[in-house]
Order: structure tokens, then C-alpha cells, then sequence
């Protein structure tokens, strides 16, 4: 990664978060508190199967599917991992899982959970237009099902950063 490349990473993270940001302290309520970042998931186990079910299909996938020396080494899907949740699923998840599913969730929880999750499809196809993208949609009804179901982001950002990492370590691509 360049020097460049750092620093546009900082400013996209930057316009995803910082406008989420000034809305909660707009609200004059605390960003942690109003995110549901302050506090640990309900149903804890509900968050581990959801984590363990996306490992072992990303395992699965390596056994029977791909070449053995497509697995990068330890070292880079952990730079890989932490980029992920830094720069990647924390920022949207904060977007449309702490802030446009719990306004719409107003009309209720499904349809919180599933404009967060058409909004966060919509956004994929804005980014880079392609029909594909629209499939975002399925692992977005997963993120927002966890966060309605444990009542924090944590869980929802952390399974976002897993299958991004599955995604970019084992792309579509080499299986088609």
C-alpha cells in the first residue's frame, strides 16, 4: 500500500463515519451510546454461530474448491482482517445498520432490517455499478438480523469484515 493509498482510505473512512458522527451529537446524544457501541451483544451465541457458520464455509471452500496455494500466509489476512473492520464494515455498518435500520425500524423491525439491508445493496451498485452487487443484499439481511437480535453493532461489523475477508481471499472469480 502506497502512501496515497493510506491516505484515501483515511478519507473514506472519514465520509462514511464522520457525518453518522455529527448526527448522533446533533441529537445531543453520545455516539457510542446512540450506535449501540457501548455496550455487549444479547444472545452472544447467536453471534458465534453466525461467525463460525461463515469460517467453516470459507474452510469448506478451501478444502474442495481451490487450489491449496491460493491461501495467503497468517500475516496478511490479519493486516488484511484489521483493514477490513477498520475501514470497511465498521464505517458501514455504522451507516446502514446503526443509522438507517433503526429509523426505519420506526415502521418495524423488518422493515428495518430489510431497508438497511436494500439501501446497503444500493450502495454497493452506486460504488461500482454492476447487477451482481445487488447480492450484497443477502449478507446485509444477515448483518441486520444480527443487529436487531443482540442489540449492538459489534456482532454485525464483525461478521461484515469476515465475509469481506472470505470474499477477497477466495474470490468469485476462481470458482466460476
Amino acid at each position: 500500500m502506497t502512501s496515497l493509498d493510506g491516505w484515501i482510505q483515511t478519507l473514506e473512512l472519514a465520509a462514511w463515519t464522520l457525518p453518522a458522527w455529527l448526527i448522533a451529537l446533533r441529537r445531543g446524544r453520545d455516539p457510542l451510546e446512540f450506535y449501540a457501541l457501548d455496550r455487549r451483544p444479547r444472545r452472544l451465541g447467536e453471534s458465534l454461530v453466525a461467525l463460525l457458520a461463515v469460517a467453516a464455509w470459507a474452510a469448506l471452500m478451501q478444502l474442495w474448491l481451490l487450489p491449496r496455494d491460493t491461501l495467503p500466509a497468517a500475516s496478511e489476512l490479519l493486516r488484511t482482517l484489521i483493514l477490513q473492520i477498520a475501514l470497511v464494515a465498521f464505517p458501514e455498518e455504522l451507516l446502514f445498520r446503526g443509522l438507517a435500520q433503526p429509523a426505519l425500524a420506526r415502521r418495524g423491525p423488518v422493515v428495518g432490517i430489510v431497508g438497511g439491508a436494500v439501501l446497503f445493496a444500493l450502495a454497493h451498485v452506486i460504488v461500482l455499478p454492476s447487477p451482481d452487487r445487488l447480492l450484497v443484499v443477502f449478507p446485509g439481511l444477515l448483518f441486520g438480523l444480527l443487529r436487531e437480535r443482540t442489540g449492538s453493532l459489534w456482532p454485525s461489523i464483525l461478521l461484515h469484515a469476515l465475509c469481506n475477508l472470505v470474499y477477497f481471499v477466495w474470490p468469485l472469480s476462481a470458482l466460476l
